[in-house]
């Protein structure tokens, strides 16, 4: 009973950890050639598409890189997200870090 309460109030704080994002207007700065995925969404559409099935969006800076690793660990597991693209998201979240 203690194991399933640890993991219902992970789960709670995991969904609690994604509000809305706010909406940038003007030009996208320029893509980092060593980052551009030359097939498929970018990172950002990745996370976009991903996260927002279960979660409001929240501020890459909300979470330290590292609190982006577990985070994106963890989801990629529940949300049956592929490696590529839980590594494209991590790597778009401690870049905006």
């Amino acid at each position: 009973m203690i194991h399933s309460n640890k993991i219902c109030l992970a789960l709670g704080i995991l969904a609690s950890a994604f509000p809305l994002a706010t909406v940038h207007a003007g030009p996208a700065p320029a893509a980092d050639p060593k980052h551009v995925v030359e097939e498929g969404p970018d990172a950002a559409k990745l996370w976009a598409q991903n996260c927002t099935r279960c979660h409001n969006l929240r501020p890459a800076k909300s979470f330290s890189d590292a609190q982006w690793d577990i985070i994106v660990h963890h989801m990629r597991i529940r949300g049956n997200i592929t490696g590529s693209d839980a590594r494209a998201i991590a790597e778009f979240l401690k870049g905006a870090n």
